[in-house]
């Protein structure tokens, strides 16, 4: 019966990392990423269903079992730590962002005037003619700040539901059962 407890606990975290990521990519600002807050998930979502079905075949292939339970205590504290190292990271990008925005905002003539942007490698910026094509932000003053709310709950929930899975597992880890002489 552990065993099956086990198993559904693995399958219940990867359904609702999957629907984080889900959730995560809908909520993301035009000109995010939003492409890895779905592949990340899928990937974490992918490997925990994995552990739940070789964790269910311990009964008939105990490496397989043991192996499955192993890696599926591993999966939710990859899941955990991966996501705070991002965080911090993932929000100094959003503020360097944001300021650079707000700089460029601040050089527009009126309010509400949309000025194509072009932002080249050595970091110049150029008005409404574009030099170079490495990266263009459209610019005006009801869209110009990048929200980084989408982040913090989707990167912070991550981990919590990691750490909250990672608990369940150890409180539902099964009993092995004894190796059989020709194992």
């Amino acid at each position: 019966m552990k065993m099956i407890k086990f198993a559904a606990t693995m399958f219940a975290y990867a359904l609702a990392v999957l629907l984080i990521g889900v959730a995560t990519s809908v909520a993301a600002p035009s000109g995010a990423d939003f492409v890895r807050a779905i592949i990340f998930p899928a990937i974490f979502a992918g490997l925990a269903a994995l552990c739940g079905v070789l964790s269910l075949m311990i009964e008939k292939k105990r490496t397989l079992g043991m192996v499955g339970i192993h890696l599926g205590l591993i999966v939710p504290l990859l899941g955990f730590f991966g996501p705070m190292m991002r965080l911090g990271k993932s929000f100094d990008s959003t503020s360097e962002t944001n300021a650079s925005i707000a700089a460029i905002e601040s050089q527009l003539q009126q309010p509400g005037d949309r000025a194509i942007v072009q932002r080249s490698v050595s970091g110049a910026v150029t008005g409404t003619q574009l030099e170079q094509t490495d990266v263009a932000v459209i610019v005006s003053d009801a869209e110009s700040l990048r929200p980084s709310g989408y982040q913090a709950v989707g990167l912070a929930s991550t981990a919590a539901l990691s750490g909250f899975a990672f608990v369940a597992l150890l409180l539902h880890r099964p009993k092995v059962p004894k190796p059989t002489p020709n194992e």
